[in-house]
């Protein structure tokens, strides 16, 4: 449906600016000269790939915006990139089809991850507070007890040091499924019951039965 955008305005021999597509007050302008400083600058980043003619980014704009009111102030950063003016950029990432989203992380502007999630505001939020803060710390016995006894799946941490390969591959995978999966790291010391510290536990609560 995207690309229709780009037919629909050759078929009519020029490009309409539909207007709304680009940057607001908490979504900065991103140009090829700043886009690798800014990008850098945060923990974790969205950058939407826009034309000023295409009808589809202006119906993203809204939502885009909407969610990086709630987004930026808690430390996430949210960029447009007009691609008529930045074709480079364009280039850069293979972006063919508008809009297009990338995530990018702290020290990765030169190579980030297509955002192909649900569009919707609170999809946007849920999924980039995710890529934020991947893993829970968990600091009390009672975490631990509310983490494993959520309804909802989950993956439970269990490392001695935060720099064992476990632990590394452990941050990786929280980074990539955390949108679809709980997790959480604790001390072994809280989790004893459990079983012995480096492992990693897959926890879904299941109630006994007639309780």
């Amino acid at each position: 449906a995207s690309i229709l955008c780009a037919v629909a305005a050759l078929v009519l021999g020029e490009r309409e600016d539909v207007g709304g597509s680009g940057p607001s007050e908490y979504v900065r302008a991103l140009t090829e000269e700043t886009f690798d400083s800014a990008v850098d600058n945060e923990e974790v980043s969205l950058v939407k790939f826009t034309a000023p003619w295409c009808g589809h980014c202006r119906d993203l704009k809204g939502k885009f915006d909407l969610a990086a009111e709630t987004l930026v102030p808690e430390g996430i950063g949210m960029f447009d990139v007009n691609v008529e003016e930045n074709e480079p950029l364009a280039e850069r990432f293979g972006v063919t089809s508008f809009p297009t989203l990338f995530l990018f992380r702290r020290g990765g502007a030169k190579q980030g991850t297509k955002y192909t999630y649900r569009r919707e505001v609170q999809d946007i939020i849920d999924f980039m507070r995710a890529k934020l803060r991947p893993i829970k710390e968990l600091t009390t016995a009672e975490e631990v007890t509310a983490f494993v006894e959520d309804k909802s799946m989950g993956m439970l941490g269990v490392f001695e040091s935060e720099d064992s390969p476990g632990a590394a591959a452990f941050r990786e995978t929280a980074e990539d499924q955390a949108v679809h999966l709980r997790f959480a790291r604790a001390p072994a010391a809280l989790t004893g019951a459990l079983g012995e510290p480096n492992a990693v536990f897959f926890v879904r609560y299941q109630p006994t039965l007639g309780k």
